[in-house]
């Protein structure tokens, strides 16, 4: 699905500097970012707080930590990563734990931990300081919208399509687009 040129301006704008050379003009900032006069650094015009990720392994998760961790690097904020075990779950869980001969509990503990050390990992990998680690259990975009309000993150990002893929998609909807209807904080959906 490709963007409308509308769309695509309204998400980043890229803007000629005096010089000629490009830089993304952060929407968030409507004069686009300012520079301190003495050191150069980047200034915000807004406080920003937290910036939540949610995640649950998928390469699209993994797509949404890194653009959600360059963010809160270059706004100088805390990066908040959620995994949230719903319902969904349940049957890869009950699997794993079938295989590896334990019980239901410490198998959802352990890939739920995986998950978050996983992508803490990334996060840290791409700059982020220190990624904070949640785990959740409920309704995924319920519980992402929840932990928003939680650590009073100004902006929720995740991944266009998680691990369920197309066939949960359709029987159950997605995530993002439960997300699109409830969040009360920007919402980024990355591809």
């Amino acid at each position: 699905m490709r963007l409308s040129a509308l769309t695509a301006r309204a998400l980043i704008e890229i803007k000629a500097s005096p010089v000629g050379e490009v830089q993304p003009f952060n929407m968030m900032e409507p004069s686009g970012p300012q520079r301190d006069a003495a050191t150069g650094a980047r200034r915000h015009d807004r406080q920003w707080g937290p910036i939540l990720v949610g995640t649950d392994g998928s390469e699209g998760a993994g797509r949404a930590i890194d653009a959600a961790g360059a963010l809160a690097v270059d706004l100088s904020t805390d990066l908040w990563i959620v995994h949230v075990i719903d319902k969904t779950s349940s049957t890869a869980v009950t699997q794993f734990a079938q295989i590896e001969e334990t019980s239901i509990g410490d198998a959802t503990d352990a890939a739920a931990s995986r998950i978050l050390v996983d992508a803490a990992r990334r996060a840290d990998g791409n700059g982020a300081k220190k990624p904070h680690t949640v785990l959740r259990w409920g309704a995924s975009a319920e519980e992402l919208v929840a932990a928003a309000a939680e650590v009073g993150a100004k902006a929720i990002f995740v991944g266009r399509r998680g691990a369920g893929g197309r066939l949960a998609q359709a029987l159950i909807g997605s995530v993002s687009q439960k997300l699109a209807g409830i969040s009360p904080v920007y919402l980024v959906i990355v591809p």
